[in-house]
């Protein structure tokens, strides 16, 4: 809704309300000429109330166009409609210009150099190759791959993954000690990573394999009463059940 309509609708409800307010009162004592005097005096309020509002609606317009100069300062008084054909025709003149053969020779074009591999893409296939030699049983490579992985991005999103395999790497030579070193660094390093109840868990495992019962349920309790709702907490509770039993 445009001003100056709310204007006119605001000036209309007070006109009806100083209608309705300044209506005479009418008694059996008001004789005509009073009734004629009264209603003439409403008659001039009312003329000056519309006054009133013809002067705001002045002032409504006189806003509006100077908003339209403050929009539009380079337009001036020309027609829109020229302008606007004017600029279709040069833009039309240019785009035939630019389209035009150059007599210059051009230089010949250059197949476009393979982009540089970026430093994520390279990480993450360095990871896959680790486990890939980890699939393929080969511990002692994969452990150097895994350790590598791990000290050289240590900050990357697989970095404690990347500890914690080299750990498993570890474990499946049999050289339990330096898996529970591994597999502690990871709990040490990366407190809140993914692979935490599993180093919990896999210190237990080492230490079970060391015959160190002691430790090992110290550990197993501690991913039962950490992460008691992670796949690593349903093992331990089975290998501390196992050795209730033992």
């Amino acid at each position: 809704m445009k001003p100056y309509i709310g204007i006119g609708i605001a000036a209309t409800l007070l006109t009806i309300t100083a209608c309705s307010s300044m209506q005479p009162q009418q008694s059996k004592y008001d004789s005509p000429s009073q009734v004629e005097a009264q209603l003439k005096e409403i008659n001039q309020k009312i003329d000056e109330v519309y006054h009133r509002v013809s002067v705001l609606q002045f002032m409504v317009d006189d806003h509006q166009r100077t908003l339209q100069k403050m929009e539009h300062p380079l337009s001036g008084n020309a027609d829109p409609e020229k302008n606007l054909k004017s600029s279709a025709g040069e833009t039309d003149q240019a785009l035939s210009t630019a389209s035009k053969p150059l007599d210059t020779p051009t230089a010949p074009i250059r197949p476009a150099e393979p982009k540089p591999k970026s430093i994520e893409s390279s990480a993450a296939e360095s990871y896959d190759a680790a486990f890939m030699l980890f699939k393929q049983t080969d511990y002692k490579k994969a452990f150097v791959s895994f350790t590598e992985f791990a000290e050289s991005n240590p900050k990357h999103d697989l970095a404690d993954n990347a500890l914690y395999w080299a750990g498993e790497c570890l474990y499946a030579q049999k050289r339990f000690t330096d898996a529970v070193i591994t597999f502690k660094k990871v709990i040490e390093e990366y407190p809140n990573g993914g692979k935490v109840p599993d180093a919990y868990l896999k210190i237990g495992y080492a230490y079970l394999a060391l015959e160190d019962r002691i430790n090992a349920r110290i550990f197993l309790k501690e991913v039962i009463k950490n992460y008691p709702f992670s796949p690593a907490s349903t093992k331990a509770e089975e290998k501390l059940k196992a050795l209730q039993n033992n």
